[in-house]
């Protein structure tokens, strides 16, 4: 059979992969300036309505498009925000803040505070950490190692005992996204693990990181496992790999370069807070760099970095809280039309027609 097939001119595409402009868009707040209460900024956690909340030594800030603020007032201690000073602070599945004091625990609904006093634990001990790991959620308190708060109940997870741990102070917690696993690292002592799920809470002592009483931080890594690191190397960790070095501080240029936070966004992309600035980088490539040099940043010493579900980058310096947003890479296609075809071509058992795709970078 005989077929008439109409060609269109072919279309050779090109896909371009946008990149970010060297000359990144940063949006920077001042404490009086911007409402923002201070840049003394202890932890930052990001709610399921976007909202970013910033724990400080002055109250709570939160941004969501504009600033707004949390303060404690004397006449309302035991029903409003009991201090101003802040250690650390987490969203919980249904949208409240649990927020960690020098001295107690309160979670805040967006309208109620409201004191845990469990036992009475919470009111004289520093919370060093809070976690939250689905509907549960941890509090490394004082010297009493850590709690668990899940469907109404608490749990205590002793030190020294079994289930527990063998230190009495946790100062950073992570969750394993793949596993369920929670770990907690205790600076100068150790590293522990839980097995993972509900189920399989106790905890178990990671003794296959050589120098782990050189190990300052811990965060979580999204395709599993979690990271550690010092003032001048990133790791990575899992049960199954093992320890990996994942940077370096040389990598990030000549000078004396010092990590003081890192975190890693959605798709691996780390966040590092340095001695000179913050470095965006993929792949042991560097994709951004903000400092003095490259912008108007105020300070180089970057004390915290937070990637946001909008793809908004936050750094924290002693004098600024700002970010700058990640754009999407788009595919951009575009029509090269080759003039050797003619509008029409009668074919028997025509083939099918290749062309090849070219990928490049926009400059």
């Amino acid at each position: 059979m005989e077929r008439t097939l109409g060609i269109f001119p072919a279309v050779l595409l090109v896909l371009l992969l946008a990149s970010p402009a060297a000359g990144v868009a940063l949006h920077t707040f001042r404490p009086d300036l911007d409402t923002l209460v201070s840049c003394d900024v202890k932890a930052i956690a990001e709610g399921q309505d976007g909202m970013v909340a910033f724990a400080t030594s002055s109250g709570i800030s939160m941004f969501d498009g504009g600033w707004t603020s949390l303060h404690s007032t004397p006449w309302e201690y035991e029903t409003g925000m009991r201090d101003d000073y802040l250690r650390s602070l987490s969203f919980d599945s249904v949208n409240s803040l649990w927020i960690g004091y020098a001295a107690g625990i309160q979670t805040y609904d967006g309208e109620v505070f409201f004191n845990i006093d469990e036992g009475t634990i919470f009111r004289h001990m520093p919370v060093h950490a809070v976690l939250r790991s689905g509907d549960d959620i941890w509090i490394a308190i004082g010297n009493s190692g850590l709690q668990r708060y899940s469907n109404g109940t608490w749990t205590w997870f002793r030190p020294f005992h079994a289930g527990g741990l063998d230190t009495h102070t946790i100062d950073r917690m992570a969750l394993d996204h793949e596993t369920g696993s929670i770990y907690a690292l205790s600076v100068h002592h150790g590293l522990w693990k839980t097995g993972g799920g509900y189920e399989d809470s106790s905890f178990e002592q990671v003794c296959d990181i050589p120098d782990i009483d050189m190990i300052t931080g811990l965060t979580d890594y999204p395709f599993g496992g979690v990271m550690l690191y010092n003032d001048t190397t990133i790791y990575r960790y899992s049960p199954t790999s093992g320890l990996t070095v994942v940077l370096v501080s040389d990598e990030l240029g000549s000078g004396d370069i010092r990590f003081s936070d890192v975190q890693a966004a959605e798709d691996a992309t780390l966040l590092i807070g340095t001695t000179n600035g913050m470095y965006e980088v993929q792949d042991h490539e560097i994709q951004q760099h903000i400092s003095r040099s490259t912008t108007d940043l105020q300070n180089n010493k970057i004390t915290r970095v937070f990637p946001d579900s909008s793809r908004r980058y936050w750094f924290v310096t002693p004098y600024e809280i700002g970010y700058y947003i990640k754009e999407k890479k788009l595919l951009i296609p575009i029509e090269i039309t080759d003039p050797s075809f003619s509008p029409a071509y009668t074919a028997t058992n025509p083939e099918p027609l290749e062309v090849n795709i070219i990928y490049t970078e926009a400059r």
